[in-house]
């Protein structure tokens, strides 16, 4: 992953996501799936921002349960930030500098298995690091998987938009720029839903629950910022 363009938001990743209704959805996903789960791990988790949401939610709904939520994310200005937000939280926070390695290694000695798996917004990230190779990233998937073991998986993806001409993709590319720093072919460098499900029902998990946000990037029409969260549970 370019941790460099993430390290130049790290300061502002919260505060331009802070209300997104994905976030929102993405907690209320959490707490109707893993509501009662004593420890999550959570890939990719930027500055927080998802146990921030969940642990909001958690505290308006009074789920004072106990809940270990592990984390890693590459970028070293993400996690610090995210440790400081820990101390506010009701949860166990612990995040952590790290990747899929890590990942695959973290919680042995504390906790040998996970309640449920997190990957939000960071599955097309660690595509494009894979030079938009689909099995190389199932692969990193199954890894953790077959480490782990967790009932439930919660990923959420930036959906594929493929009939864009080429002024619509270079106009998607700039606005999405201004928003979040960087930018991406909306057409080819998103992970597919089609095959990401394939990929976990042959892993042995069945699709539970799915929903969907759209949110148009400063009015432009033609493809809208749209993003899926699918929710997996172990047969």
């Amino acid at each position: 992953m370019n941790d460099g363009k993430f390290e130049k938001v790290a300061d502002s990743y919260s505060k331009m996501f802070y209300y997104s209704p994905y976030y929102t959805m993405l907690a209320e996903f959490l707490e109707k799936h893993l509501g009662d789960a004593t420890s999550v791990l959570e890939i990719g988790a930027a500055d927080g921002i998802v146990a921030m949401a969940w642990n909001r939610l958690r505290e308006s709904s009074s789920n004072s349960a106990p809940l270990t939520y592990f984390a890693v994310e590459p970028v070293e200005r993400m996690v610090n930030i995210a440790k400081e937000r820990a101390k506010e939280m009701t949860i166990n926070f612990l995040p952590t500098v790290g990747d899929i390695e890590h990942a695959v290694g973290l919680a042995e000695i504390e906790n040998a298995h996970i309640d449920g798996l997190v990957i939000s917004r960071v599955l097309h990230e660690v595509f494009i690091q894979h030079n938009l190779d689909h099995e190389r990233l199932f692969a990193d998937i199954r890894r953790v998987l077959e480490a782990k073991h967790p009932k439930v998986v919660v990923l959420g993806i930036v959906n594929r938009y493929i009939g864009l001409n080429a002024e619509e993709t270079r106009r998607f590319i700039e606005e999405q720029t201004k928003e979040i720093g960087h930018g991406h072919d909306p057409a080819k460098e998103y992970v597919d839903q089609n095959l990401l499900d394939v990929f976990m029902q042959s892993q042995g998990y069945k699709i539970i629950d799915r929903g969907g946000v759209t949110q148009p990037l400063n009015g432009f029409d033609p493809s809208p910022w749209g993003e899926t969260i699918t929710v997996y549970r172990a047969e």
